[in-house]
């Protein structure tokens, strides 16, 4: 998924969210039906990536906004 497909995903609600993961798999589920397994993994594989790259996007933010003192 790209940096617009994760900013998307990133700014829907989390009731979009599942819906959409819900649609996601439901195609994943038609794919390897039909004997489609790459693309199958891929769809997959775009999704693993989009939440990665939100949950370390958040990390960053959380800990760019933490201040140490000593």
């Amino acid at each position: 998924m790209s940096q617009a497909g994760e900013a998307e995903w990133a700014a829907l609600s989390d009731k979009e969210r599942q819906q959409k993961l819900f649609n996601l798999k439901m195609e994943e589920r038609k794919l390897r039906e039909a004997g489609k397994s790459e693309e199958a993994r891929q769809l997959l594989k775009s999704l693993v990536d989009a939440e990665q790259g939100i949950a370390y996007r958040r990390l960053q933010n959380n800990f760019k906004s933490r201040t140490i003192t000593i």
